[in-house]
């Protein structure tokens, strides 16, 4: 099953997968965590500062994934395009490059098996590398609203602790 994590920066996407991990739920699957932090080590701006490059790059990542048959991330394609679609807003990413990657999200997200959307209940938290700007954050986390809601896409929503979240998940997928 291709599973994949969906939200904002600080929401607790990674927290929950490396947990997930460490309990061992999903043996033989291949885990794909903090893909812009890879991206970011390599060169390219993220997050509220990407650009053409940077969304591309991060979205072959995530179609380069669909060809495993069982794998669960950290980031979905469609964190990708909400946040292409928040940089084009800004004038940081093009019309085309926005045009294309929606197209290509569109393409991932239908190929989930299940997107669990989690959205921030904690404070967030300054780890040097995700931006902490509260008015970011709400930026994204309503542009993943209105893209959820305009192409009525099929989330699974976690809240609560981790614990919750785990609970949860495990009773999304029977295990």
């Amino acid at each position: 099953m291709k599973l994949a994590l969906c939200g904002v920066h600080g929401s607790g996407k990674t927290t929950l997968l490396n947990t997930i991990q460490e309990l061992n739920l999903l043996p033989g699957y291949y885990y794909s965590t903090n893909l812009t932090r890879r991206l970011r080590d390599q060169g390219y701006l993220i997050s509220d500062k990407g650009d053409d490059a940077t969304q591309n790059a991060i979205m072959s990542v995530h179609r380069a994934n669909m060809a495993y048959t069982d794998i669960i991330m950290d980031r979905s394609a469609l964190d990708c395009y909400v946040y292409t679609e928040y940089l084009y807003r800004q004038d940081k990413v093009s019309g085309l490059t926005s045009q294309k990657l929606f197209s290509q999200a569109m393409d991932c997200v239908n190929r989930y098996n299940i997107m669990f959307y989690i959205k921030p209940e904690f404070e967030l938290e300054d780890d040097g590398v995700r931006p902490i700007d509260q008015k970011f954050q709400n930026d994204i986390v309503e542009t993943f609203d209105r893209i959820i809601t305009l192409c009525r896409l099929r989330v699974t929503l976690l809240t609560g602790t981790v614990d919750q979240r785990i609970e949860q998940f495990k009773q999304t997928l029977g295990i």
